[in-house]
């Protein structure tokens, strides 16, 4: 339930379910993305949630992971909401990454972007320092970890705030990983 049914909607003409409870989406969304000019498109695909063994098959596991093998870069929409009893936002983060990885561990190396969401609520702030405190962490323990250097872009996607710096990003961090091969 971390919001990216609600920011497929926000950036491009796609119209995926949206609804308050976990594990909405059931089946990848397309939505077509323009960057400001009309100019450049791009495909942003919203995937179903990973669960916690879906590397091994678990839940839509291996139906939901070719999906991402297809991708040039990939967009981590994370709950900053602190909603959740011992919810640690990059705890989460972490934990979707080991999924990619014990999957096919090129795809935790793709070029990505951190979008901290839900921040129009009360306790985002506090989640957003997990997020950030863990990444910078990890920047320094690892500097060549793929999320050493990614961005992260505080955001709510059902309040439209910081959406066209989305695009942006998208459009500017993605032009570099459209000459990687993917494998």
């Amino acid at each position: 339930n971390a919001g990216k049914s609600s920011l497929l909607r926000a950036i491009s003409n796609a119209h995926p379910k949206v609804a308050s409870y976990p594990f909405t989406t059931m089946r990848p969304h397309i939505g077509i993305v323009e960057d400001a000019f009309g100019i450049e498109t791009l495909s942003v695909a919203d995937l179903p949630g990973l669960v916690e063994g879906a590397h091994d098959n678990v839940g839509l596991g291996h139906s939901f992971l070719r999906h991402v093998e297809r991708t040039r870069g990939l967009v981590f929409v994370i709950d900053v909401s602190m909603e959740m009893r011992d919810s640690n936002p990059y705890k989460d983060l972490q934990a979707l990454r080991k999924e990619l990885e014990l999957y096919h561990p090129s795809l935790s190396r793709r070029t990505s972007i951190v979008l901290a969401n839900k921040m129009d609520l009360p306790l985002a702030e506090d989640g957003l320092q997990l997020l950030r405190n863990g990444l910078r962490t990890l920047s320094a323990a690892s500097p060549q970890d793929a999320l050493a250097d990614c961005p992260i872009i505080p955001i709510s996607a059902q309040k439209n705030q910081n959406i066209d710096q989305v695009v942006e990003t998208f459009f500017s961090v993605l032009e570099d990983a459209r000459s990687i091969p993917l494998n």
